[in-house]
Parts: C-alpha cells; sequence; structure tokens
C-alpha cells in the first residue's frame, strides 16, 4: 500500500517505520529538522532498554506538507494523522482544500472528537479510530525511543476498518480489534488524564500527585466524571492492548479513594515515576495551545450538550489553556498543591449543578 503519515513526532515515525519495515510504501509529513535527519540518517527505531539493537529504516519518502505529498506521491490507499489534536482541523481542511483522496485516515491522536472533525471537514465514514498504547518519545530529530511495546488497537465501526486493518496485518505490534470507536477512545481517555492536567499546571511529576491525599480526589473526581460520561452515553469501557482499561474503569467506579488511592500509585505513579506527561512537557516547553482542550476540555463539553457540568475537569481544561495561553502566570499555581485544591474547591461549590444531580 502507499501510506502517508501526517505529523513526523514520535507516534508517527513509529508507526510509519513500522509499515515501512512491513513493505508499504511510506510517506512522512514532518517539520524539517526532522525531515533532514530522517534523510541523512534514516528513521531510527530503538529500545530504551537496550533490549534489541537499532532498527534504521531508509526506505522513507518525506514531505513538508499535505500538498507537496499528494502532487509528489499521488495514488495513496490509507493516511494516518498522528499530529496533535488542536492541528487537526487545520490538517483535514487542507486535505479538503487540496482535493485529497477519498480514503481512510486513521485517527492515532489522543483524546475526544478528532474523528468527528475529519469525518465533518473531509467526508462522513472517513476516520478510523485508533490508539497506540505503545510509549514512544524522540528527544532526537528522527530517533524514536520505543519505551514500552503494547500495540494498537482499531476501531471497527468505520467504513475503512477492512482497508486499515490489511495496512497494519504483519507489523511487529500487537494489534488489536475494537468493536466501537467510540468503546475505545473513551476507555483511553482516563489513562491519557491521570496525572496529566494536575502534573501540568503544578509542574510536578505524576509520582508526586499521586502520593498526596488531597491532590489524588482531585484526580479520582475527574476520572469519576468521565465515566459518568460514559454511563449516560451507554458507552462500554474495553481493554486495549497491554492496557487494563475496562478493569481500570470498574476499580473507579467500585473504590473509595482510601483504596483506590494505593491501586493507582502502584500502577501509574511507579510507571510514569518522575517522567513528566504530554501537557506538562507542553508547558515547559512554552506552547501556547495544548491537547488539554481534547482530554478534560472534551469531558466538560459532553457534560455541557447533557445539561450538566463536570466541574473539574472543566476547571483543570481552563487552568492549563489560561497558563499556555498566559492569561494567568503559571508561578499561581506552580509548586502550590494548596492553591490547586483550593480553586477545585471552589469550582465544585460554585456550580450549579454537577454530573448526576
Amino acid at each position: 500500500m502507499q501510506i502517508l503519515v501526517v505529523g513526523a513526532g514520535a507516534v508517527g515515525c513509529y508507526v510509519g517505520g513500522q509499515l515501512a519495515e512491513a513493505g508499504h510504501a511510506v510517506t512522512l509529513i514532518g517539520r524539517d529538522r526532522v525531515t533532514r535527519s530522517i534523510r541523512e540518517n534514516g528513521l531510527v527505531i530503538r529500545s530504551v532498554r537496550g533490549a534489541n539493537p537499532d532498527r534504521v529504516i531508509r526506505d522513507i519518502a518525506l514531505s513538508s506538507s499535505i500538498a507537496e505529498a499528494l502532487k509528489d506521491h499521488p495514488g495513496f490507499n490509507l493516511a494516518l494523522f498522528t499530529m496533535k489534536a488542536y492541528d487537526t482541523a487545520g490538517s483535514a481542511q487542507e486535505w479538503q482544500e487540496q482535493a485529497g483522496p477519498k480514503i481512510p485516515i486513521v485517527c492515532l491522536q489522543n483524546g475526544i472528537g478528532n474523528e468527528e472533525t475529519i469525518d465533518e471537514l473531509i467526508g462522513p465514514g472517513t476516520a478510523v479510530a485508533a490508539t497506540m498504547t505503545t510509549a514512544v518519545s524522540m528527544d532526537q530529530p528522527g530517533v524514536v525511543f520505543e519505551e514500552t511495546q503494547r500495540g494498537i488497537a482499531l476501531a471497527a465501526d468505520s467504513p475503512g476498518y477492512s482497508t486499515a486493518a490489511e495496512a497494519f496485518n504483519g507489523l511487529r505490534l500487537n494489534v488489536q480489534t475494537v468493536q466501537s470507536g467510540a468503546s475505545l477512545k473513551w476507555s483511553k481517555l482516563p489513562l491519557n488524564l491521570i496525572g496529566n492536567a494536575t502534573s501540568a499546571i503544578l509542574d510536578m511529576p505524576p509520582a508526586r500527585i499521586m502520593r498526596d491525599r488531597g491532590l489524588f480526589a482531585v484526580e479520582a473526581q475527574a476520572l469519576r466524571e468521565a465515566l459518568w460520561i460514559m454511563e449516560q452515553r451507554n458507552i462500554p469501557a474495553v481493554n486495549l492492548p497491554g492496557a487494563p482499561a475496562a478493569a481500570l474503569v470498574w476499580l473507579i467506579r467500585s473504590l473509595p479513594p482510601l483504596f483506590l488511592q494505593p491501586l493507582l500509585r502502584a500502577q501509574f505513579g511507579s510507571a510514569r515515576g518522575n517522567k513528566l506527561p504530554s501537557l506538562a512537557l507542553a508547558l515547559r516547553s512554552g506552547a501556547r495551545r495544548t491537547e488539554v482542550a481534547w482530554l478534560n476540555g472534551a469531558v466538560a463539553q459532553a457534560a455541557k450538550s447533557l445539561g450538566r457540568r463536570t466541574p473539574i475537569n472543566h476547571a483543570l481544561a481552563l487552568l492549563v489553556s489560561d497558563i499556555a495561553s498566559e492569561r494567568i502566570p503559571w508561578g499561581m499555581y506552580r509548586h502550590k498543591p494548596e492553591v490547586l485544591m483550593a480553586a477545585m474547591r471552589a469550582a465544585q461549590g460554585n456550580s450549579r449543578w454537577r454530573y448526576g444531580e
């Protein structure tokens, strides 16, 4: 197959490299510093644990834009969107303006709402919901670090699923099929929420968040708000490759914070440790935009559509956005858990109605 990967970050390079290794003709779209490194040195996939030698993939075409890729490499059978969620609309709009082919677009982005944006701008049934549970990072341009190998899940309720499944067949990753795109994305959401927004606001590692009883209470409430949306929309939780999301959902719904905290601390605090999650890394890099609107913000938006509020997720989303845009100084909350918890108490107290009421 001819496959276009839009977004040569860690996920795009990793999956694109895997597809090229499997014999597909892959074109990567990315920033100059990434494409220049790949052109000169090949795309390198490296195991952080050092268990395997580096894999260097050289047979990959490179482009700087969708327009250039469609002009230079016509005949794509499949595309992957792996850019940040805030760039989805722009990329989908460019695709539509360039009269891109009506092919399935696999949406490997985190968060809620990317598939709807793709379908609205390019055409109904275009997006194939997907998620990757393998953890990867790219500290050097063109060098992807494989931190944990888990897999990829594809949703079968899109017309393009069979094309995507054929392309992903034979990869070194475990590829799993989930029947519902909504189940896939909402089951992944709690994994993306845990220790993310709070870590960013406080500029503290998740392990520290998970140890603190007050901060954990904020985390637990944010998670329960998300699960309430799933209940209202009749979205069942499903396990994902190497990530027992359905079991996690059951624990969050069933256990009081006193018993839930040590379990989640052992699972996520130790796994993430002192490594900062995506939102914190975005703030540290000086990014003026983050994906929080597609994470905590998506929970708040879903509640609004139901005529309710999820005050914790709403407040966390606003704080991250306000810090990123410099509407409020980061120093107001940085390393100040007591200030964040006071803000969360105020958000709940000021809420005219909350989820479930």
